[in-house]
This record gives C-alpha cells, sequence and structure tokens, in this order.
C-alpha cells in the first residue's frame, strides 16, 4: 500500500483580541451591594447628578432608570411614574479592577457624606469606601473619604454624559444641558474620539487614558496608612 503524502501544514488562526478603543466605549455603572464594600479611586473631579425615573418592566430583567427631563422639557417618563429621585455619577476605579466604571451615588450618601459634597469639584485622586448599611442594594449607602492615591493622574477619567446617553437612549446634548456639565469630555467612553482614533489605525492609548490599573503598592500602602484607625469615619 503506497505511504499518503503527508498533510501540507495549516497555519493556525491569528488570535482575535478587542480592539483596545472600542473597548473603552464598555463602562459599567456600580453601587455597593453588601457590607464589606470596596475601595475606589475617584477619576473625576465632579459628581453628575440628574433627577430619574425607575421603570418596572414586566419581569426584573426589563427594569430600568431614566432621566426625568421636567426641567427642560414635557417628560414622557413623568406620565408613567409620577416619583423621581436624585441619582449622581462619578467616574472611578475599583481597587484592582483594570477598567473604570461610574459609580451611583445615592441622594442620601451625597447628603450625608460632607466630604463628598466639600471636594465636588476636585475629586480626582481621592480614595473612597463605598459600602451598605446592611448587605442588599435597598439598605442605605454609606460613602468615606480615605486617603489620596499619587497614581490617580496616570489613570483615565470618564466621560460619564456619553456613556449615559447610550444607557439612556437619548442625546449627549440634553444631558449637558439638564445636568449643566460637561465633565468628562473626551475621556473614557467617548465615541468621538474612539472612533477618531480608530480609524486612523491607532490601537495604543496616550499615556492619561492608560488601561493600567493603580499599582498594587499604591492599594497597600493605602491600606496600610488607614491600619486599625478609620480618620475619616464619622466625618
Amino acid at each position: 500500500m503506497p505511504e499518503q503524502p503527508p498533510e501540507p501544514h495549516r497555519p493556525r488562526p491569528p488570535l482575535l483580541r478587542p480592539d483596545p478603543a472600542r473597548a473603552r466605549l464598555f463602562v459599567q455603572t456600580w453601587s455597593p451591594g453588601d457590607r464589606r464594600g470596596r475601595q475606589l479611586l475617584a477619576l473625576n473631579d465632579l459628581v453628575v447628578g440628574a433627577y430619574t425615573h425607575f421603570l418596572p418592566g414586566e419581569f426584573k430583567r426589563d427594569d430600568r432608570t431614566m432621566p426625568c427631563f421636567r426641567e427642560l422639557r414635557t417628560c414622557s417618563h413623568c406620565g408613567l411614574v409620577k416619583n423621581r429621585r436624585w441619582k449622581g455619577f462619578l467616574g472611578a476605579q475599583l481597587e484592582g479592577g483594570k477598567k473604570p466604571v461610574i459609580l451611583e451615588v445615592t441622594e442620601a450618601a451625597w447628603e450625608e457624606c460632607e466630604d463628598l459634597r466639600r471636594l465636588d469639584g476636585q475629586l480626582r485622586g481621592w480614595a473612597w469606601s463605598a459600602s451598605r448599611e446592611k448587605d442588599g442594594r435597598r439598605s442605605r449607602m454609606i460613602l468615606r473619604k480615605m486617603l489620596t492615591l499619587h497614581a490617580a493622574p496616570k489613570l483615565p477619567c470618564v466621560d460619564v454624559l456619553s456613556v449615559l446617553s447610550r444607557m439612556w437612549l437619548c442625546d449627549r446634548a440634553e444631558l449637558v444641558a439638564l445636568t449643566g456639565t460637561d465633565e468628562g469630555a473626551g475621556g473614557w467612553g467617548d465615541p468621538s474620539s474612539t472612533e477618531s482614533r480608530h480609524a486612523n489605525g491607532a490601537t495604543d492609548l496616550p499615556p492619561a487614558q492608560s488601561e493600567q490599573p493603580a499599582p498594587k503598592g499604591e492599594w497597600q500602602r493605602l491600606r496600610a496608612a488607614q491600619g486599625g484607625v478609620r480618620r475619616d469615619r464619622g466625618h
């Protein structure tokens, strides 16, 4: 029986990796869910605040939070739900996280955290702990200021309004008018800056928009400095 010729070598297909420029568009909202909470680093200077409506769906997965436009025009959601609640949104990075998130701040947490209101406008670089009074997201949210992480300038700010406009299916310019701020424009989550860089074939990010998380040593230094003494607890 004649020997079969060896099969031709087939090169392995290239490994597909997500485009880092496109990945910058996806930013999740986050809020603590238990008493332990998490430590996080503020990446933006301002808390973007807006009144919102909670619209319950037929199933829990269909529940949605939508903005209230009562101050600008007739709000279609006000006819569906009478109650509205204020929410704050802050670009942040969780300890050990590789990408930014948007911290959802409740109205009660905003009113109770004097440090957050006092530093609003220069929050970038401050470390915070976010937790709940009891386990469960229905419990009262607690925010406490910790120390300053000097690694903050190397981390990206977040274009909060661009992210919210995609979540809420509305125009970003309308959210600028509603909130009275253009906080984070051009930062992580801004599609215009991402698309222009992608069109030019750029896949690297500038140093100010690095995807690197805060160095582990910084978080360890933060814990060591805190020790067993909660300096800002109770302020």
